[in-house]
């Protein structure tokens, strides 16, 4: 399987299809290019990367792994980067390069780390450093241009008595001191609006958590945010961007929310809240703004569906409620449609988990995290079906919610199991790399349409042919058999198996079992020839279940579904006896048979501890495992007697249960 030709990624966008006031749309992300390798620079990447994208469709990628930045063409050709292979006598030094934004003009903005010196008058002796965040600025070249400091204080910090230092050699070889705060080093976040103000989100620093904005010559205008949760405050966002209208957006990750500013920093308003459904985050860790004026939010969604739905092909039963009548199940007993009792096994196989547990040998003890591989490798070889689903939501700049889409990825493919969101272009594509060879790819949707390959399906075909001799003699003193019979079966069954993700909330699931037996032979009796026979008997069942289930709240701590299924079982049978020795004996017997049955069901948590469950079933018979017309002819060949069964039964089942 090439990574060409398995995309593995279904996208569900908000639009066309409605279902109990939940509006959802079928489409597809429509993989367009894959560019870029493991490597340094010429087009490689490392794992740390980040993206950003002009308007041309140019990808900019910094990668903190191997220090270097890149700009690579729309189609993913490498245009240059910084430094350049071999070059020496840089102006700057990447140390950890991180975000990365490109503004109008096409120049290149990157938060690293840097060194700055305190111009501080009474400082005696060699110059004093101190280690900083930083925004590098690079024109569309890739020259260097300048490098803001976040931290530029014009004297010793005034913190303890005692400051730890320790001595440096600066590029020129002259003896040093530097001080290292111990958030030196930490992350921030940057974007850019149209007039070239960059802004920057310092979540990091200590207990403080601040926009700064900067004018296109780097002075700082303005500071605000803070940590907190009412309005203009986040706890621990992770994001910020500059929308079409100019207004700020910050990722309130800790608050599940999107927090808006206006340009200048003032509180405008706070949009989303926790939770699963549309319009509603949790955790958002990703902002970018499209063309269409619209705003990407990339949240850790986990959607609770674990493993595939039971389907319970033998409810058709009146066993519970009437010990007088036999359940649809039991009236098949005498047909060829065995009960489908590896249900539960082919369900327990079929477990599909939301989030594949991420194994990082840096956190925790190397047994610790060894037993943890060990047991995600086990999981993964007892999974058959294993996908796992992530969403991306748009919302207006206004904060108004606009549609929600989901992507999953099949973690049980060996090229394309382990893709990490990157990113989302100016034009909404979305950018995923590959966890293994570190390229990038780039996916579009693609209209909105169902496609077969997308769907869960499982075919099981089972046949068996057994002959059988047998001999009975009874209970006399002779050896002679008193009764022969030569007998061969044949037994077949397919079954069809569909599962499909509509949406996050939305399943559908088909499953079709059909079975046929066909049973012929001889019985001869020797001693009596004119009571020989000859049979044959046929039977064919066929079950069909058709169940949608929503999950109404996905929060674990009040999970609710509703569920709506039908069931449709038919089967027929014939069987023909006719005399072995029609020179003797004419005599015969016809008896065909049909049955049939329809079952509707609703199951519904109404709400956490109260849930609904009602169904209406047609059993055509109820009482008898077939409708049965019976012929029976004499030893001439006339007809001289019918039979007829026939019973049905309607039944409506009920039934409420409160947990207190």
């Amino acid at each position: 399987m090439t990574k060409r030709s398995c995309i593995g990624l279904l996208i569900l966008a908000t639009g066309a299809l409605t279902l109990a006031g939940s509006a959802h749309g079928l489409g597809f992300l429509e993989f367009q290019q894959a560019f870029g390798r493991k490597g340094s620079g010429g087009g490689g990447f490392s794992s740390e990367i980040s993206l950003a994208f002009d308007s041309e469709g140019s990808v900019y990628v910094s990668d903190a792994k191997n220090r270097v930045i890149q700009k690579l063409g729309a189609d993913g050709t490498p245009v240059f980067q910084y430094p350049a292979p071999g070059a020496e006598d840089l102006p700057v030094v990447l140390v950890k390069p991180g975000d990365i934004a490109v503004d109008m003009a096409g120049n290149i903005y990157v938060a690293d780390t840097t060194a700055v010196v305190i111009p501080d008058e009474e400082l005696a002796g060699p110059p004093v450093y101190i280690y900083t965040p930083c925004v590098h600025k690079f024109d569309g070249a890739g020259a260097f241009v300048t490098t803001l400091a976040i931290d530029s204080p014009t004297a010793l910090p005034k913190s303890s008595p005692v400051i730890p230092v320790k001595q440096i050699l600066t590029n020129d070889g002259r003896l040093a001191l530097a001080i290292q705060p111990s958030s030196h080093d930490r992350g921030v976040e940057i974007a850019l609006d149209r007039q070239g103000n960059l802004f920057i989100l310092d979540a990091e620093r200590d207990s403080k958590q601040v926009v700064y904005k900067h004018s296109p010559d780097g002075e700082r205008e303005e500071t605000f945010g803070r940590y907190g949760a009412g309005d203009g405050e986040f706890d621990g966002p992770k994001d910020i961007v500059v929308g079409a209208d100019g207004g700020v957006f910050v990722a309130d990750t800790g608050n599940h929310r999107i927090v808006k500013f206006d340009n200048d920093g003032q509180f405008e308003l706070a949009f989303a809240s926790e939770g699963l459904g549309g319009s509603e985050v949790t955790a958002p860790h990703y902002l970018a703004a499209t063309m269409d004026s619209q705003l990407v939010v990339k949240d850790d969604s986990a959607f609770v569906r674990k493993e595939l739905r039971s389907v319970p092909l033998e409810v058709l039963s009146l066993s519970a409620f009437s010990s007088g009548q036999r359940s649809f199940r039991e009236l098949s007993s005498n047909s060829s449609l065995s009960p489908l009792s590896d249900t539960d096994e082919l369900a327990r196989r079929m477990r599909r988990l939301e989030e594949l547990t991420l194994l990082d040998e840096s956190d925790g003890d190397s047994k610790a995290m060894t037993d943890k591989a060990l047991q995600e490798a086990v999981r993964i070889q007892n999974t058959l079906y294993h996908k796992v689903i992530h969403r991306v939501q748009r919302f207006g700049v206004d904060g108004s919610y606009s549609d929600s889409s989901q992507y999953r990825l099949d973690q049980m493919d060996e090229d394309l199991h382990d893709l990490t969101f990157v990113g989302a272009d100016l034009a909404g594509n979305i950018y995923l790399q590959d966890g293994s060879d570190f390229s990038l790819r780039r996916y579009g949707l693609s209209g909105f349409s169902l496609r077969a390959s997308e769907v869960d399906a499982i075919s099981s075909t089972q046949f068996m042919n057994q002959t059988n001799d047998i001999l009975e003699d009874y209970e006399d003193i002779d050896q002679k058999p008193d009764n022969t019979q030569d007998e061969t079966t044949f037994n077949g069954r397919q079954r069809l198996l569909f599962n499909y993700d509509l949406s996050d909330r939305w399943n559908l699931l088909v499953e079709n079992a059909s079975t046929l037996r066909n049973r012929d032979g001889d019985q001869v009796y020797p001693e009596r020839l004119e009571n020989s026979i000859t049979f044959e008997d046929r039977n064919w069942d066929n079950d069909l279940y058709l169940g949608v289930n929503r999950v109404v709240n996905p929060n674990p701590y009040d999970y609710k579904e509703f569920n709506l299924f039908v069931q449709r079982q038919d089967g027929s049978s014939r069987l023909d006896t006719d005399a072995l020795f029609p020179e003797l004996n004419l005599q015969a017997g016809r008896q065909e048979g049909d049955s049939s049955g329809t079952m509707f069901g609703l199951d519904w948590d109404i709400l956490r501890d109260a849930n609904l469950y009602v169904q209406y079933q047609t059993l055509d018979p109820s009482d008898t495992s077939r409708n049965y017309t019976r012929e029976f002819f004499d030893l001439e060949g006339n007809l001289y007697q019918v039979l007829r069964t026939q019973n049905k039964s309607d039944v409506f089942i009920g039934e409420l249960n409160i947990k207190f």
